[in-house]
């Protein structure tokens, strides 16, 4: 080879190599704008059905029950008032499994599993729809369990405050309860504990664990100076922040 020739095949190789970078890049992008529209989708039919978990609540008289509640298998009556009935019932598993299969850390599950996630393997119609079911029907006890209470201290919570504390609880007990979740960023925080459930199957001796470690969390709350807060406008404005 003469080195003319050396430069030619240089240069071929940097011209197919730089279309590559492009294609790739490219398809980067498609891949980023695809997973942005399956969040958004589910992002509104999950406010659209908060709206409903958060206007429907039965009584929880005490710990105890609300814990028994969060550990036992979600009743087959207990979200068709506000799943069954709307398009979400089947629109929203399929929007979490491809989720799923494009962002495995959605979930956050160890070992095999997150594999079999990465693959769609784990994520058929019928364990999405039932991570849809469980959380859905996890906020309904969470909320109503704080309804109870307020009530029976004489007060009467405000949607978004209620909101607030519910998904605080569901996101991750061990950190402070605030108002970060009574606006839009709420709707993400449950998306990803639908994947999550959808991912893989606790078992019953967690899921009693932490549905009590929710519980507590929430039965240490001082509803009054909480609602007070949120009505000072600290808590709208700390939500504010976290949403931009």
């Amino acid at each position: 080879m003469t080195p003319d020739d050396a430069t030619d095949e240089s240069r071929r190789f940097k011209s197919a190599l730089t279309g590559m970078l492009g294609i790739a890049t490219r398809s980067g992008q498609l891949a980023r704008a695809g997973f942005s529209s399956v969040l958004a989708k589910a992002r509104s039919m999950v406010d659209e059905l908060l709206q409903k978990v958060f206007g429907d609540y039965f009584e929880v008289p005490d710990e105890e029950h609300a814990v028994e509640l969060l550990s036992q298998d979600v009743p087959s009556n207990a979200a068709s008032s506000f799943v069954v009935s709307t398009a979400a019932a089947k629109t929203l598993p399929k929007l979490i499994t491809r989720l799923a299969t494009r962002a495995p850390w959605l979930a956050r599950v160890g070992g095999p599993a997150t594999a079999a996630v990465a693959t769609g393997a784990t994520m058929a119609a019928g364990p999405a729809q039932a991570g849809v079911r469980r959380v859905l029907w996890d906020l309904r006890v969470l909320s109503s369990f704080m309804v109870s209470k307020a009530r029976a201290e004489g007060i009467e919570l405000e949607r978004p405050v209620l909101q607030a504390a519910s998904v605080a609880a569901l996101a991750d007990h061990r950190r402070r309860i605030d108002h970060r979740y009574a606006g839009a960023k709420a709707s993400a925080v449950v998306v990803r504990a639908m994947t999550r459930e959808a991912a893989g199957k606790m078992s019953q001796g967690e899921r009693r664990e932490l549905a009590r470690a929710r519980i507590e969390r929430l039965s240490a709350l001082d509803l009054g100076s909480y609602q007070d807060e949120w009505r000072e406008g600290r808590g709208g404005q700390d939500a504010a922040v976290e949403d931009d």
